[in-house]
């Protein structure tokens, strides 16, 4: 109750603040017509407007980041529905796109591909949102243009550009007990433009039973020590600086990420005078230049780092002493990648363009649970797209890939896509092959503890994939409005899928799946000078065998539909966000140790958030809002064998009910 009040007053206060009035960004008609007029660069060969290109592409832009007040890669991929955000309490949260998760995602940041993946997966949460102008998402197969784990999709954060001088100041609050920080400084200097950056994000924890406080306070050492999410404290330096000549522009960027995760454990029956209690500690660093020539010869030249420590530690919580536990509970986990692409774009004439390139990866991963501790991997790439226009509305595009690889025998990789202009209409049309190479734990991992006999399989090949894509997209606007309507089909069948199976006396990697999935997604978009409404739903279904000789044939479909509503309110600087979605029931498959195929079911659920902004003056921003007002903090899932519930169990999914403020200075 005292948050809701909390809440209430904040915003009822933001609502009865009068304004001088300035310019809305609604207010010119000109600015409905932006929404298929974004310069969009991902898997393209020149920058194009979004209504041009061959590919479906979504775009959050800065204004949509803004506007939503997400902070993370996290908090923005769950405003579209045929999304799946996999949620971790203790590792954090990873992607599912088209029904494929984990390495068949492909993360990048400026066409880098961000490193450091934990059970296949990139935790959202470890990437920050403060530096970014807008993400690009494309689903189905870009392993022409991105190689491996482009399988299902790619995902790309566009930085912000450096523009003039300006200091900025972020602080967030949200009532879970969440305080974060952000500041940036970018000036220009003889020519350069360069950019500083530091951000700090932390998160106490959070229980369903614990009570809300303002200010955080130390715990007892008593049941309350334990969070059903853990404490996380995050810090990341930027630093970025450009040059620009007559025919050629050089970026050079330094990110720079450090994360600490409390995992602290129950106290240990009968006497409750001890516990185990686990420390993460993550450093991600990315060091990187770009070099334009002409626009046309494009360079890319970057090395990636990612260290992971685990702790494990005995607690006696009468004396708050700390003991390290044996070797066997402890891991060191290190992963370079060293990148070079360089491509270069000719056009043949106004109707044919051509692009050329080279894709160079060298990886290595050490750890305490590697073969040897040290296992490195090449993979080296020749990549070509052409794009012809055939006629005025007719546009063919095709690409070709082919790789060699240290540790296993590439496939060439193949992609045809066609679309043709009917007046208002697109018709799109795709055919691409897709590839995910095993990765350096499936191939080297040796985990033997008294709780894991894992071993990896150096005989790995890659998976592949077919996917075909169909769309109609619809487009009509005026001064006054934009309608866009689009419908999408996918079908996706992906051959050697990598299974972690039991061999008898451990588990290993084999090549012995297979898996199908299809889908539909739907949405329509309409802007107005005060309003821009977005509905979009989604029917994902897969299909997969859990064992070679266990194939469960039936697809299991989930429903998704959003809601994004911004109002721009008339005569002042104000603007009101809704979001809605639901989630519903979701169907997967397991296999027992008996053999038995178990059927999960996940029970259906709605989030909601609404939040507030306005524009005080000039240079000060506030948002207040409130998230998951339905105060949602888990479901229901139900494992039914031989159509009998064998267990029910809850499965996390928030911390429930929130509120939050945020403030931004500008100068």
């Amino acid at each position: 109750m005292k948050k809701l009040i909390l809440f209430l007053i904040i915003f009822i206060n933001l609502f009865s603040i009068e304004l001088k009035s300035q310019t809305n960004v609604f207010e010119d008609s000109s600015s409905i017509n932006v929404f298929l007029n974004q310069i969009v660069i991902t898997g393209q060969l020149f920058e194009k407007k979004l209504n041009d290109v061959v590919h479906d592409i979504t775009v959050f832009d800065s204004s949509f980041i803004s506007t939503t007040n997400a902070n993370t890669l996290e908090e923005i991929l769950s405003y579209k529905p045929s999304l799946k955000i996999i949620q971790d309490n203790v590792l954090g949260s990873g992607l599912s796109m088209q029904g494929l998760s984990g390495e068949n995602v492909k993360i990048l940041l400026d066409g880098i591909p961000i490193v450091g993946r934990l059970d296949g997966i990139i935790d959202l949460n470890q990437i920050n949102l403060n530096n970014i102008d807008r993400i690009e998402i494309i689903e189905g197969p870009l392993s022409v243009e991105y190689g491996t784990d482009a399988l299902a999709g790619t995902v790309n954060l566009i930085s912000k550009s450096i523009t003039g001088n300006s200091i900025l100041i972020k602080t967030d609050y949200e009532s879970i007990g969440k305080y974060n920080f952000f500041s940036s400084y970018t000036n220009k200097f003889n020519k350069y433009n360069y950019l500083i950056s530091l951000s700090r994000n932390y998160f106490d924890g959070w229980s369903d039973s614990e009570n809300f406080t303002i200010i955080p306070k130390k715990n007892l050492a008593d049941s309350n020590r334990f969070k059903q999410w853990k404490p996380k404290e995050q810090y990341q330096f930027n630093t970025k600086i450009n040059r620009s000549w007559e025919n050629i522009s050089v970026k050079i960027s330094s990110n720079h990420f450090i994360e600490n995760i409390t995992n602290r454990g129950l106290p240990r029956k009968p006497y409750s005078i001890n516990a185990f209690d686990d420390y993460y500690k993550t450093y991600r660093n990315n060091i990187s230049s770009h070099l334009s020539f002409n626009d046309r010869l494009k360079s890319i030249i970057s090395f990636n780092s990612y260290k992971r420590k685990k702790n494990n530690y005995f607690i006696d919580l009468t004396t708050l002493e700390s003991t390290l536990t044996d070797d066997i509970n402890q891991t060191n986990t290190k992963h370079f990648l060293y990148t070079n692409k360089t491509d270069y774009l000719y056009k043949l004439n106004h109707k044919s363009d051509i692009q050329i390139g080279y894709d160079l990866n060298y990886e290595n991963t050490q750890g305490n649970r590697i073969q040897e501790d040290s296992k490195n991997q090449g993979d080296y790439a020749l990549f070509n797209n052409n794009e012809f226009l055939i006629n005025r509305n007719l546009k063919l595009r095709t690409g070709v890939r082919y790789s060699y690889n240290t540790s296993y025998k590439s496939p060439i990789t193949p992609s045809v896509h066609i679309k043709y202009n009917l007046g208002k209409f697109n018709l799109k049309g795709s055919w691409s092959k897709g590839f995910r190479s095993p990765s350096l734990k499936e191939l080297y991992l040796e985990f033997v503890d008294i709780n894991h006999n894992i071993i990896g399989n150096e005989f790995l090949i890659p998976e592949k994939s077919n996917n075909l894509q169909f769309s109609i997209d619809f487009n009509n606007q005026n001064k006054n409005y934009t309608i866009d309507f689009n419908n999408r089909l996918f079908y996706n069948n992906v051959k050697n899928l990598i299974t972690l199976a039991d061999i008898g006396s451990n588990y290993t990697y084999l090549n012995i799946g297979k898996f199908s999935s299809l889908g539909n997604l739907s949405s329509i978009n309409i802007i107005t000078k005060f309003l821009h409404l977005t509905n979009e739903f989604s029917l994902i279904g897969g299909s997969n065998n859990i064992e070679e000789d266990k194939i469960y044939e039936k697809y299991n479909y989930t429903k998704k539909y959003n809601l994004n509503l911004i109002i721009k309110l008339p005569n002042n600087n104000t603007s009101l966000s809704i979001f809605y979605q639901y989630s519903g029931k979701e169907n997967s498959f397991s296999l027992t140790d008996e053999g038995d195929i178990i059927n999960s079911q996940i029970d259906s659920y709605q989030i909601m958030n609404i939040n507030k902004s306005l524009k005080v003056s000039k240079n000060i921003n506030i948002i207040a809002g409130c998230k998951n007002i339905f105060n949602i903090t888990d479901i229901k899932t139900n494992g039914i064998n031989n159509n009998t519930h064998s267990s029910n169990s809850r499965l996390l999914i928030g911390t429930g009910r929130t509120y939050f403020l945020t403030i931004k200075y500008n100068i």
